[in-house]
């Protein structure tokens, strides 16, 4: 979260991108499903957020991908895509904020919104100097925003700001780290490298074979088996439960019909005008023959294209007006509009079209069965919990319930059966919980994802038990030889380190132990491809005269190592490699000081998700 975050406070469209700071919309013609569950989708400290909210944010996050792909994308492609996610993620980044600036007193005035206007250049037509509304009109008609919106995100991204500034300051970093670092790249060392080998490990005879059984029969035991009842709650389990009336699907089509159906949109292209007759001006050259760009640039102002525009987020409604006046494509204007005089034409219209209830009854009947759903799971959680408080197993409380009750097992931990079947009847996360549960534990609820639930309870436990020699005896036999490897190896290597420690060099103890011998000049940028990464790193982190070593993946052989000498090559970028190793140090304590800020800010001020809500809207959840 904390990454979007910071990828998103570049700029001022780049925080409309994934609406960061804006206002919601206030979604209208939706029945309530906020107050499902007397519980806010989202609340972030004394921040509630509704589905509308969300369904706002969604819609904003979807715009923008369309604006900048040109891909139009269905709601359920756009959850595919992770938008929703990114759309809660920002309410829940802008709610951390405006309810920490409410705790510490900050405030944003008028004045320094106006200065925000009027010192900011994207808010100025290209070539000029100054503060133009035409240009910011262009910026609220494109991301479906009011003045009132744009004022409060205004308002909201200052009050950021003022936190950020504090929060988010560069920490120098102590300048022996970038230089330590940068000599590291140049450094050499002159090692010797001896290889042991564990060679041929003769084949245990049967009294061997029946020690090393002995000592070691945990290895060889049977997984602990588990028997259990498991209960669901899912959509699946309770759909012949819950009923939804027709007449509530139709109740709820009425609502959505305007929402639902595509309204007719129309592109345009406007242009403002200092003046009425600047504009009656412009009018009169378009219709002696100038095109309307040319007589716009004749008058000296810019233009503003609006692409597929439903009337309805048009921010000035008398531009609306006039644009969704005309019968088909042309002129429109001169408009007195909410910002000054406006000149029009409209290139294209695209006619609406209306959505039928058959076209969408389907849909609908399946949001009233999830909103329904959600109920219905927290009246039959609570009805067993109770049941189970009362002393009633799980399976006699769920078949009171009308409930199907399954019986999984004998299993063991990995989820196979006696037969060598994978058991997946149930969740992993319950299947799981079923093993760490005591047999003797009254049932447990387990969480699922989407708002689901599940129930379990051990019904028996059957202990491992040692399988006998004769069913295990290859396996024992392969074990017992790989130790034997390891033992040697193990050996040569403690007496090298006894022959170095009574005064012996490496390189004659490792003979002495069998090993093969090589010097070799190591540095960053001069690794052999037969020497491991492990032993690279055990290398360069050890101190001059430090015996090192590394077992093989298939533990027949060992590698050993001994730094001779350290030196550290020419490098004509030292010095500026060590200020670049400064400034990325500085830049990642700051980002980690930063992180544990706003970790402290979302803590303190409390981020609560009703997964359960936003599914019965959404669908699948984030």
């Amino acid at each position: 979260m904390l990454k979007s975050f910071r990828d998103s406070i570049k700029g001022f469209m780049a925080w409309i991108v994934v609406a960061l700071f804006v206002l919601a919309f206030a979604f209208v013609g939706v029945p309530a499903l906020e107050n499902f569950g007397g519980k806010a989708p989202l609340q972030v400290g004394d921040q509630r957020y509704s589905v509308n909210d969300i369904d706002d944010e969604f819609a904003r996050v979807m715009e923008r991908n369309r604006q900048d792909t040109g891909e139009v994308l269905s709601q359920e492609e756009a959850r595919a895509a992770g938008m929703l996610g990114q759309a809660i993620n920002a309410l829940t980044i802008r709610g951390v904020y405006v309810s920490e600036a409410g705790k510490l007193g900050l405030t944003v005035t008028d004045d320094m919104i106006q200065d925000y206007l009027q010192s900011d250049e994207r808010f100025r037509a290209p070539g000029k100097d100054s503060f133009d509304q035409a240009t910011l009109q262009a910026i609220l008609q494109n991301n479906r925003m009011s003045l009132n919106d744009f004022r409060q995100a205004i308002r909201t991204e200052l009050l950021t700001r003022q936190i950020d500034e504090v929060a988010a300051l560069l920490v120098p970093a102590p300048t022996i780290y970038g230089k330590t670092i940068a000599l590291r790249q140049t450094e050499e060392r002159v090692v010797r490298i001896a290889r042991l080998s564990a060679g041929d490990v003769p084949a245990p005879t049967d009294e061997q074979l029946q020690s090393f059984y002995a000592a070691n029969a945990d290895r060889y035991r049977t997984p602990e088996r588990r028997t259990y009842t498991a209960v669901l709650l899912t959509p699946d389990v309770l759909d012949e439960r819950i009923q939804i009336d027709d007449a509530d699907v139709r109740k709820l089509f009425e609502a959505r019909q305007a929402t639902m159906s595509q309204p007719e949109t129309r592109t345009f292209v406007q242009a403002q005008f200092p003046s009425m007759e600047a504009a009656n001006a412009a009018v009169e050259a378009v219709a002696n023959g100038q095109s309307f760009a040319e007589a716009a640039e004749t008058a000296g102002v810019a233009t503003a294209r609006f692409d597929d525009e439903v009337k309805g987020d048009l921010v000035d409604s008398g531009v609306a007006d006039a644009v969704f006046g005309l019968d088909g494509p042309g002129l429109v204007g001169p408009v007195d509009g909410d910002f000054g005089v406006v000149v029009a034409e409209v290139t294209n219209i695209t006619p609406g079209t209306d959505v039928t209830y058959e076209e969408v009854a389907d849909e609908l009947r399946q949001e009233l069965f999830e909103e329904v759903y959600a109920d219905e799971i927290d009246t039959i959680y609570d009805e067993l919990q109770e049941s189970g408080d009362a002393g009633s197993s799980l399976a006699d409380a769920a078949r009171d319930l009308g409930l199907p009750v399954m019986t999984i097992g004998p299993v063991d931990r990995t989820r196979n059966t006696d037969d060598g079947q994978i058991e997946e009847r149930v969740p992993l996360s319950m299947h799981m919980r079923a093993f760490d549960m005591s047999s003797d534990q009254i049932f447990e609820e387990v969480t699922l994802p989407e708002g689901n639930y599940g129930f379990i309870e051990v019904d028996s436990v059957e202990a491992g038990a040692v399988k006998p020699l004769a069913e295990v005896q290859d396996q024992v036999k392969i074990d017992y030889i790989s130790e034997q490897a390891q033992s040697s190896l193990a050996n040569a290597s403690s007496s090298i380190r006894s022959a170095m420690a009574g005064g012996e060099t490496f390189e004659i103890a490792a003979l002495q132990a069998g090993a093969q011998v090589e010097t070799r000049t190591l540095s960053n940028s001069n690794v052999p491809p037969n020497l491991s990464q492990d032993l690279i790193v055990e290398i360069f982190d050890a101190p001059i005269g430090e015996m090192v070593q590394v077992t093989s993946p298939d533990r027949e052989t060992m590698t050993l190592a001994q730094t001779e000498s350290i030196s550290f090559g020419p490098n004509g970028q030292w010095e500026t490699m060590a200020q670049r190793m400064d400034s990325q140090i500085a830049q990642s304590m700051s980002r980690d000081l930063y992180e544990a800020f706003f970790s402290a800010m979302s803590n303190a001020n409390g981020i609560q998700r009703n997964d359960a809500a936003i599914n019965a809207r959404f669908g699948a959840g984030e």
